[in-house]
């Protein structure tokens, strides 16, 4: 079990990573993005995220299942599990913002031309760039939890086995 943990570990700190390292690249891009022109703004939308749900969408539901899993894999420690239920609600907020507000915009986007862009495109373009940055903040601390969980539970792994090991060869 110790080893399913560690592996369940990697998968849930590098998916999460991952995830948070994109979602963190669309808030870089947001300033930016709020200056471009109507057609500038559709022509990116349609063609630079092309096929971005594909790969980044089974990574953040692996990032999202992996959390669950070390939560649960967690759950008789009591500080750690804590650290699983930080990250594994983050990172369901994150993919329950995506579901509600990016995947609508991006399919009204998708069937979009330069002739048939509503008036109101701001709107659209203000809630997929907005929801992405509030996404970038929840993985952002989804994966700080993780990381922190692993990093410290592992420290005190070593100084535990230092002093045992200390106590032993004395």
């Amino acid at each position: 079990m110790k080893y399913f943990s560690k592996i369940m570990a990697f998968f849930a700190v590098g998916l999460t990573g991952v995830s948070a390292g994109v979602a963190f690249a669309h808030l870089l891009e947001l300033p930016n993005k709020m200056k471009l022109s109507a057609d500038n703004y559709l022509q990116v939308q349609q063609t630079l995220y092309e096929g971005f749900g594909q790969i980044l969408g089974p990574i953040e539901l692996g990032a999202g299942l992996s959390a669950i899993a070390l939560t649960v894999l967690w759950r008789k420690q009591p500080l750690p599990f804590r650290f699983g239920v930080a990250a594994s609600i983050c990172i369901a907020t994150a993919l329950a913002i995506w579901q509600f507000h990016n995947g609508p915009v991006n399919t009204e986007v998708d069937g979009w031309t330069l002739s048939s862009l509503p008036t109101n495109w701001m709107t659209y373009r203000d809630r997929w760039e907005y929801a992405h940055a509030a996404r970038a903040g929840f993985y952002i601390l989804g994966l700080s939890a993780l990381i922190t969980r692993c990093a410290t539970f592992s420290l005190i792994s070593q100084f535990a086995c230092i002093n045992l090991y200390s106590e032993v060869s004395a």
